[in-house]
């Protein structure tokens, strides 16, 4: 089984979307566009069926709502697990304080647990924070034991990475660890700033040895071939 993203073009170029119960590193700078294709992600799971939860800190729920709206994506009935330390005290939403990161990994494994019957998909959108807020090798043990609970029970997870804050090994450990790897960077050509995606690796599928420039619309993320 494959997890569909709504993103046509990039749905087409991992032959479907992401593996099923991978656990999926999406880089780039900020504001590139990684939180857009985490929001499609939900997004389309949420069409599915799927129980879905997104893990923030530094903004409010409203502020995430409103990004989704913005690209007409649904947001409801979207877990909101708040890594800030407060909560906001809604229904759908669960506490935890990305500096006391067991808290973080409790509310996860709590929201599996809740829906373990469903195909589940979830957005860590905070391993930058999460690094620099704890030990990187804690933030790893962490990880790997995450990763467990999600291939147990058919929860499928994308992990959004700042790129130029951490130490190449910390990068590369984390890299090892998922199952699949998208970079997303600025290339500059001719005067021409073009976005561009490059899949690193992925489980099940062979790796396309090009890159991809993609764009942020109105309709959220774009891709085409280069």
């Amino acid at each position: 089984m494959v997890e569909k993203l709504g993103i046509k073009k990039l749905d087409e170029i991992l032959k479907g979307g992401f593996p099923d119960k991978a656990m999926v590193l999406i880089e780039g700078t900020p504001g590139i566009g990684k939180d857009v294709l985490g929001y499609h992600f939900i997004s389309e799971g949420l069409k599915e069926g799927d129980a879905c939860a997104y893990v923030f800190a530094g903004q409010t729920v409203d502020e995430i709502e409103n990004e989704f709206q913005t690209y007409n994506l649904s947001a409801d009935s979207v877990c909101w697990i708040n890594a800030s330390g407060e909560s906001e005290e809604r229904k759908n939403e669960i506490s935890c304080d990305v500096s006391e990161l067991f808290t973080v990994s409790s509310a996860i494994k709590e929201f599996i647990q809740k829906h373990k019957k469903k195909e589940m998909r979830v957005v860590i959108s905070i391993l930058s924070t999460m690094l620099m807020s704890n030990s990187p090798n804690e933030v790893y043990k962490q990880l790997s034991s995450l990763k467990n609970e999600f291939k147990k029970y058919k929860c499928t997870v994308l992990l959004l990475m700042e790129t130029g804050m951490h130490d190449q090994q910390v990068v590369t450990s984390i890299e090892q660890l998922c199952d699949g790897v998208i970079d997303m960077k600025v290339v500059e050509k001719d005067w021409d700033i073009q976005p561009m995606l490059k899949i690193k690796k992925m489980r099940t599928l062979p790796v396309p040895l090009k890159y991809f420039r993609f764009a942020i619309t109105t309709s959220g993320f774009v891709v085409s071939e280069e």
